[in-house]
This record gives C-alpha cells, sequence and structure tokens, in this order.
C-alpha cells in the first residue's frame, strides 16, 4: 500500500517528463508556443493544413493518419513523437494486463480525445477513454455540435495521467487479490463455534422445510370428498398427540 501510494505521487512527475521530452521540445524557441508548429483553431482544426476534398482538418484526424497529409517535417517530427508516446503508453497499459486500444479497422492509430462541451453541456470532468467512441472521426463530432480540447499537449497530459492510473490500479488489484477472503472463510477462521451453530441450524431448518413438503397432502378430492392421505395424516397426528399426552 506504501508503494501505491508513492506511486500515485509520482504520476505527475512522470507525465511531465514524458509531455516535455514528445511536445515541449518541439515548441517555438523563444516564445514557448506551438504556433511554429500547428496553429490550431477553436474548432480543434489545423489551420492553413491542406487537405483534399472532404478530408477532416481536425488534429486528432490528422495525427490518426498522418501519412494521408502534406505536413511539413517540422509537424510530421511533432506528429511522430506525440504518437511514439502515446504508443508507449499503450504497450505500459496491455503489459499490465489492460485490454488493448490500438488501431480501428480502417488502420487508424489511436490518438486520444478530450471532450470539452456535448450537446451544450459542459464537461467538468475528464472523457472516458475506455468508453466506446460515437464518432469515428473527430470531425463528425465537430459537425454535430461537439467541442473538443484543442491542445494536443493538454490531452496527452490527461492521457498519461489516465493510463498511469488505470496501470496502478491493476497493480493494486492484482496484489490484493490473493490476499482477499471471502465473509464466510473470515468467520469460519475467526469464530468456528460460531460458524458451526450456523451450520447445524441451517441443516435444521432444510430438514423441517423438507418434512413440510412431505406433510403438504391434498385434503380433499374434486367432489369435496376427504383424500385417503388426509385421513392418513390425520390418524397419524393423533396417534401422536396421544403418544405425546401419555408421556
Amino acid at each position: 500500500m506504501t508503494a501505491y501510494l508513492r506511486q500515485r505521487v509520482a504520476i505527475d512527475e512522470l507525465v511531465d517528463v514524458a509531455v516535455s521530452a514528445s511536445v515541449d521540445v518541439h515548441a517555438q524557441r523563444f516564445t514557448g508556443r506551438m504556433g511554429g508548429v500547428f496553429s490550431i483553431a477553436d474548432d480543434a482544426t489545423i489551420k492553413r493544413l491542406p487537405v483534399s476534398p472532404g478530408q477532416s482538418r481536425v488534429w486528432m484526424d490528422v495525427f490518426s493518419r498522418p501519412n494521408t497529409y502534406k505536413l511539413s517535417v517540422p509537424q510530421r517530427a511533432f506528429v511522430d513523437d506525440y504518437l511514439q508516446v502515446v504508443r508507449e503508453a499503450e504497450e505500459m497499459r496491455v503489459a499490465a494486463g489492460l485490454q488493448p486500444r490500438g488501431v480501428n479497422k480502417d488502420g487508424w492509430l489511436y490518438v486520444p480525445r478530450q471532450v470539452k462541451t456535448t450537446r451544450g453541456v459542459e464537461l467538468t470532468r475528464p472523457s472516458n477513454p475506455s468508453l466506446q467512441r460515437v464518432y469515428e472521426e473527430a470531425q463528425e463530432g465537430v459537425a454535430a455540435g461537439v467541442k473538443y480540447n484543442t491542445s494536443p499537449r493538454a490531452v496527452l497530459e490527461t492521457h498519461l495521467r489516465n493510463a498511469y492510473r488505470e496501470v496502478l490500479e491493476k497493480q493494486l488489484t492484482d496484489a490484493l487479490t490473493p490476499l482477499s477472503v471471502r465473509p464466510s472463510e473470515l468467520l469460519r477462521r475467526t469464530n468456528t463455534q460460531v460458524v458451526r451453530r450456523m451450520e447445524a441450524a441451517t441443516e435444521s431448518l432444510v430438514g423441517a422445510n423438507r418434512e413440510v413438503r412431505r406433510l403438504r397432502v391434498p385434503r380433499v378430492d374434486k367432489a369435496g370428498r376427504v383424500t385417503p392421505q388426509e385421513t392418513a395424516l390425520r390418524r397419524t397426528l393423533a396417534g401422536q398427540r396421544k403418544a405425546a399426552q401419555a408421556k
């Protein structure tokens, strides 16, 4: 548990190192902004990016299929480093036994998304990357009124933080599972006498229920006459009462 808590504290530092090495290294030399590499509009589209008719300009779609776009050398270097971090995070998840995300049926690389507003509702928590995506392409979401986070850096930070936490929780679960016991087993270990009394009471209850089912006989037939089973049962009970009174 101590190691678990220490790793939770270290997550932010690990994320900062990864993001700095993959994103910040491409920042504009003096301003520290990404404007020299990508200029992204409020609708998450990359400005001045040459595209074919119908091709998406949304940065997440561009990053998913960089080979289909005419990116500059600095832009392609940025995307390659970005995807490398995403790929390494995915390998870390899979190695921990988590469900892989990988590529879609069309070969698109997995690029994380973060929804800020959908259907006019502002989301206060990060999107859950484990949920199935409603829109295959981010541009479909934009057309439907979804507003995505326009900062690749911020999205990568959130994605890495979620990945580290997923792995950490999985490791904790794997470590505790062999140590966990069921409540009945714990009770058996701590108070054997109580368990024995409970088992005896259960056996008595089962036996009583079985006897009730055995004694449950039809009292009258369809004509309204007393059945032979009922007559025999009455004789048996009468005999038992006499025997009890004699004692």
